[in-house]
């Protein structure tokens, strides 16, 4: 898939690791663990989302009691590391989606019958996200054109956050791609979520420059006068680092952007750094290892630690 895609740049390699995830649990005799521990996150994890996404198939109740009863059992296991269940349970928001026909409240409520907070965060991340880019080219009836910031604006206290963290790719195709018209609708959304908005523009950046650092940086300085651009620029780093499952193309992007946002960058690389580790010590060493700066280590490590499971 790489060397066909880019090592993951071009967006089409996603759907067609999803086939790739799907067909490798039928391989597994649907273990769910054993075939998400023999996969990688490339392509913005679309292995993953195949997996779940087919895990869910067989489920023969599409209510929310029964699809969470199946869910709750499908990113579990002692030696999967914090990225890899990170990616089930964002895969598992995208498997509810595609089993109950974009159904958004019914995939939330089960998301939020799962165990733990974290769990719940990453799963409705994944139902937002196929809501509004649907894996297969559906659209949502969750959706409202005079409303780009619809379902967000709408949608439960402790979801609103993941929703917003997805909503600049719906935004952008309704204002003609204008970043800077969608710079100013994030500097409206409640003030709560208004950095978070400034992280999906930092998404958006990212993958439609094709990971492109000088490109990305400018496009975060859109967000500049709204306070936004180092929200622009962690999420960016987050989105290349993750990509690619190696921090070496994101310090492109640190070492482009102005030194005021570049403690930023640093911390969105050690969000992903930190979830491929299990011990707190090989976090330490990978931050040491990527930058000799002691403030850009800190904020490494302050990224890495800050968005595990239980943090």
């Amino acid at each position: 898939v790489g060397e066909v895609y880019g090592e993951g740049e071009d967006p089409a390699c996603h759907r067609v690791t999803h086939i790739i995830g799907a067909a490798s649990l039928a391989r597994n005799g649907e273990n769910v663990a054993r075939t998400l521990a023999a996969g990688t996150p490339t392509c913005w994890s679309g292995y993953y989302h195949g997996v779940l996404e087919r895990s869910l198939v067989k489920v023969k109740s599409r209510k929310p009691k029964q699809l969470a009863a199946v869910a709750r059992t499908l990113c579990t296991g002692s030696t999967l590391t914090p990225w890899v269940v990170y990616g089930c349970l964002h895969g598992l928001g995208h498997g509810l989606m595609i089993a109950t026909g974009l159904n958004l409240p019914i995939s939330l409520e089960v998301c939020a019958r799962l165990q733990r907070w974290w769990d719940r965060d990453a799963c409705s991340g994944g139902a937002f996200m196929e809501n509004i880019q649907s894996s297969y080219g559906f659209e949502s009836i969750f959706l409202k054109d005079e409303d780009p910031l619809y379902p967000c604006n709408a949608a439960a206290f402790g979801m609103k956050r993941r929703c917003y963290q997805i909503v600049t790719s719906r935004v952008l195709t309704l204002v003609g791609d204008s970043w800077e018209r969608t710079a100013e609708i994030c500097a409206d959304v409640e003030a709560q979520y208004r950095n978070w908005c400034f992280r999906s523009l930092g998404r958006d950046a990212s993958s439609r420059s094709n990971r492109d650092a000088e490109e990305i940086a400018a496009t975060c300085e859109v967000a500049r006068e709204y306070g936004g651009e180092g929200y622009c620029v962690e999420a960016a780093a987050y989105d290349i680092t993750a990509n690619f499952t190696d921090a070496r193309k994101a310090l492109e992007l640190c070492d482009t952007v102005h030194s005021g946002v570049r403690g930023h960058c640093y911390y969105g690389i050690g969000i992903v750094l930190g979830r491929f580790r299990t011990q707190d010590a090989a976090r330490v060493r990978d931050c040491e290892e990527l930058v000799s700066e002691s403030r850009y280590v800190a904020e490494c490590l302050r990224g890495g630690r800050e968005n595990l499971p239980g943090a």
